[in-house]
């Protein structure tokens, strides 16, 4: 037998655990917990607990890591009982593996110890009872996708977390707890259909009703064991259960009972070979080289991973074409929101959004402060850094405390306008708006910036005279606010034309779904487009408003709200349609870029 030993870590909502495996999965030596810190926990003092209590438990080959929340090839997508908003982004797995100079592998902990429970015959489910509520899928001892169903709504409009976590029992008690957790089985059955459902967590003790032949608990152990198949993918199987944990099950079925023996049988290879994390190499024989791309998680036009192009823009993209509008959201940990805010969202950083300008034959781009930030433009700048002066431009967002020391900073950086965001601030007073737009003009003047302005149509009608007589620039995001649906003679839309003709007012064709309902292509906008374009082709720029974050619903604010799945290839693909000529496309894609962001 190999000597290679496996760290195993579970890191739960109120203790991480750790133990040393051999190559079959069975605990080595003493075991370790150390109380998980308060909430909001900080990655960093996560990182910190395992460098240091590793330390303890003697040398190691390789680790394995079960975490409370979404992870997707050792990123963490979500982290409810933790803080999503420090966790999301960061990149568990890779930090590990560099702090402990070792390989490592992170995986959700329901799945970590679904690998620690299952049989590996047809359908088995595991749901996990402790801080929050887990779950993990099975097929013939192959994981399925990990389902989140934590968040999913069970009673009413409480969440599996909100009805069987730890705070629901303190509230309810045993008894009403336990018949929730009955009422939840059952549920699952409908919908799962499992044959054979295993319940795991520190509460999974405590429930009042007798289990039948089908249901068993499990040890809190299997979180820890089942980190060995975490690495089936490259070593010969182990035993499916390590005996150290034998004299703590309950084997309420006669296959349980053997397996539960002294000696546990072996995996066939074929089952182990089945069974693969959700993190994995990539497989032999690719034929294009990178990252694989995470799983996505999408509902109703939405995601959590940064969307990528997938139609082909079909026209030639001439050199130093430039995407006039898109944000960059770090991980929170290194990048904190502000609070309150609008919504909070997935990371999308510098990587992937490089990615979507080579997609797009891209050569510029300009990064837009997004509100969720509030006037800490640390991640915009961060990003016009890793893109370096040839790529990036960028745009900030100040208040009355930014010193004129501080704008001076930004603009050796690339920071070349301020955002005055009206509408996701819910600014419709024309007088507020017309001192908001002043305070702004007066204070980026000296530094030759243009002001930004995301607003209404009826906003712009009514700064229509102060525009006139600005003397910078003013760049009106997303269409001015227009929308397709009202045509070119929706109020406020002729105003909005005569500031573009008078050359006053630049116009973003961005974000053209937030201007229509028609999707996939959104193509309603063109008649918008072509009557901007045909006022003023030297005052129109183009932006896709990557990764197109949206709105959160009240309340959700805090939570991870996913962006619109939105095709940008599909969207540049229209350009043509709305300036049918390579010279004037070439004004919209690089001319006008260049001479308002000084590229």
């Amino acid at each position: 037998m190999s000597e290679r030993r496996t760290l195993a870590v579970d890191i739960g909502g109120t203790g991480i655990k750790f133990a040393a495996l051999d190559d079959s999965g069975r605990i080595i030596g003493e075991r370790a917990r150390v109380p998980t810190p308060p909430k909001p926990v900080q990655p960093a003092d996560v990182v910190h607990i395992v460098e240091e209590t590793s330390a303890q438990l003697g040398p190691f080959d390789r680790v394995s890591v079960g975490f409370p929340g979404m992870v997707r090839d050792g990123k963490v997508l979500t982290a409810p009982n933790l803080g999503t908003e420090l966790w999301a982004g960061f990149d568990l797995q890779k930090e590990l593996s560099r702090r402990l100079e070792k390989p490592v592998r992170v995986m959700n902990d329901a799945d970590v110890q679904g690998y620690g429970a299952i049989e590996g015959k047809g359908v088995e489910m595991v749901l996990t009872l402790g801080t929050g509520a887990g779950t993990s899928l099975f097929e013939n001892g192959r994981i399925l996708p990990h389902l989140e169903l934590a968040h999913h709504p069970l009673f009413k409009d409480k969440s599996y977390d909100e009805c069987l976590g730890n705070a629901a029992l303190t509230a309810a008690g045993k008894r009403k707890w336990s018949r929730r957790v009955e009422k939840t089985i059952q549920i699952l059955r409908t919908v799962v259909n499992f044959d054979h459902l295993y319940l795991g967590g520190g509460n999974a003790k405590k429930v009042k009703f007798d289990l039948p032949a089908d249901i068993t608990v499990v040890p809190n152990t299997d979180g820890l064991t089942g980190g060995i198949r975490l690495w089936h993918d490259t070593d010969e199987p182990p035993a499916v259960r390590p005996e150290n944990i034998a004299k703590t099950a309950k084997p309420p079925r006669t296959l349980m009972a053997a397996r539960r023996g002294a000696k546990a049988p072996a995996v066939p290879r074929a089952r182990a070979a089945a069974a693969k994390p959700a993190a994995k190499p990539a497989a032999k024989g690719r034929t294009k080289p990178g990252p694989k791309r995470p799983a996505v998680h999408r509902a109703a036009g939405r995601t959590t991973i940064a969307s990528q192009p997938r139609t082909a823009v079909g026209f030639r993209v001439p050199p130093g074409a430039c995407d006039c509008h898109v944000h960059v959201f770090g991980a929170a940990a290194d990048f904190p929101f502000a609070a309150p805010r609008g919504y909070t969202p997935p990371p999308a950083g510098v990587d992937e959004l490089l990615r979507l300008q080579h997609a797009l034959s891209l050569s510029r781009v300009v990064i837009v402060q997004p509100s969720v930030y509030g006037t800490d433009n640390s991640c915009t700048l961060d990003g016009l850094r890793r893109l370096g002066p040839e790529r990036a431009r960028g745009v900030a967002v100040i208040d009355a405390q930014t010193k004129g020391a501080a704008l001076r900073e930004m603009d050796a950086a690339g920071i070349r306008g301020v955002r005055v965001n009206l509408e996701t601030s819910g600014v419709a007073d024309p007088a507020v708006s017309r001192r908001n737009l002043a305070d702004a003009a007066k204070r980026v003047a000296p530094l030759g910036w243009h002001v930004q302005v995301y607003t209404r149509l009826s906003v712009v009608e009514a700064l229509h005279d102060d525009v006139m007589a600005l003397d910078v620039p003013v760049v009106f995001d997303h269409f001015g606010g227009a929308q397709a649906a009202g045509g070119v003679g929706q109020p406020g839309f002729a105003a909005l034309l005569d500031l573009v003709r008078s050359g006053k007012a630049y116009v973003k064709v961005s974000g053209h779904y937030r201007s229509s309902t028609k999707a996939p292509a959104f193509d309603d906008v063109a008649p918008l487009a072509r009557a901007l374009i045909a006022a003023n082709r030297d005052r129109i720029v183009w932006g896709t408003d990557w990764p197109h974050p949206h709105h959160a619903e009240p309340g959700r604010e805090i939570e991870i709200t996913p962006s619109f799945d939105i095709d940008d290839g599909l969207a540049l693909a229209q350009l043509p349609r709305w300036a049918p000529t390579a010279a004037t496309r070439h004004k919209i894609l690089v001319d006008n870029p260049a001479r308002l962001y000084g590229f």
